[in-house]
C-alpha cells in the first residue's frame, strides 16, 4: 500500500510532462513521450541544515504560468524552470519538535510506526441543560464541542485481531472499554464520558427514557488513562477531563 504511494501533478498545457512524488520527498520530472525520468529533489544549500519531508510533500504547479512549480518540506520551495533549479522563499515552517518526527526527520511519527496512539485531547465536561429558560444579563454561545473524549489511532494495514479500548482512572481502576476499527489509516473512537449502567439501571431508566436511550453516570473530572489493545500491542496515552468554567 504505502510501497508504491505517489502524488502525481500533470502539466495542465503539455500532457507530455508528469510530476510525481513519493515518500520524503522524492520529486521526479516524468516524459511521458520518451519515458525518462529525471530526479529533481531539491539540493541542500551550503550552510542550510537538511531539508525534511513529510510521507506526502505537496506539489503545486502554477495556474498563471506552468513553468513554475511550487513544493513543499520544511520549507517551501519554487521552481522557475520546471524544476530545474529551486528557491527557498519561505522560512522553516515547522517546529522541527524531536517528539514528533522519527528517522531522518522526514516523517510524522505516526506513519513511522504499525500502530499508532495519538495524544489526547483534555476535555471540558459540558453539563447540558434541557427546556427552556431565561438568558439574564450575561450568556454565552458558541458552537457545540465534541461532547467526549476522540481517540484517534493509526494503523498502517488491517488488523484481524481485535482492537480494544480501556479507559481507567489515575489509580488503574477500569471506567469502560471500548471497541476500535480495523480498517488501515487514522481511525477514531469517541468515550461520551460516562460510566457503563449496570443491567438494574438499564431497567429503571427505560421507565423514564422516553426521547432518548438509557446513559450512564457521567465520569467525574480528573486525570485519566486510554490503553489501546492490538495483539499484544499495547499502547498508553494520558487525558483529562476539565470542569465546566465559571462563566459569572
Amino acid at each position: 500500500m504505502w510501497k508504491n504511494f505517489r502524488i502525481r501533478q500533470v502539466h495542465p498545457n503539455d500532457n507530455r510532462w508528469l510530476y510525481n512524488e513519493s515518500q520524503f520527498g522524492n520529486i521526479q520530472r516524468v516524459d511521458q513521450k520518451t519515458g525518462i525520468r529525471q530526479n529533481i529533489l531539491p539540493q541542500r544549500q551550503k550552510g542550510y541544515p537538511e531539508f525534511r519531508f513529510n510521507w506526502n510533500s505537496p506539489i503545486h504547479i502554477s495556474p498563471h504560468n506552468s513553468k513554475i512549480i511550487y513544493f513543499g518540506g520544511n520549507v517551501l520551495f519554487r521552481s522557475m524552470d520546471k524544476g530545474n533549479n529551486w528557491q527557498i522563499i519561505s522560512p522553516d515552517l515547522t517546529t522541527n519538535d524531536a517528539k514528533k518526527i522519527a528517522g531522518r526527520g522526514n516523517i510524522s511519527k505516526a506513519l513511522a510506526k504499525n500502530i499508532y496512539l495519538f495524544d489526547i485531547k483534555s476535555t471540558i465536561q459540558w453539563i447540558l441543560m434541557r427546556g427552556s429558560s431565561f438568558q439574564g444579563h450575561r450568556h454565552f454561545t458558541a458552537n457545540n464541542q465534541l461532547a467526549g473524549i476522540a481517540i484517534n489511532y493509526y494503523l498502517r494495514e488491517n488488523v484481524s485481531d481485535d482492537i480494544q479500548i480501556t479507559i481507567t482512572d489515575a489509580y488503574g481502576e477500569k471506567i469502560c472499554d471500548l471497541d476500535g476499527k480495523k480498517k488501515a489509516g487514522i481511525n477514531c473512537v469517541i468515550w461520551d464520558m460516562r460510566k457503563p449502567l449496570t443491567d438494574e439501571e438499564k431497567i429503571a431508566q427505560d421507565r423514564f427514557s422516553r426521547f432518548r436511550g438509557p446513559q450512564g453516570k457521567l465520569s467525574s473530572p480528573r486525570d485519566y488513562l486510554a490503553i489501546l489493545e492490538i495483539g499484544e500491542v499495547k499502547l498508553k496515552k494520558k487525558f483529562k477531563i476539565l470542569s465546566m468554567p465559571d462563566l459569572d
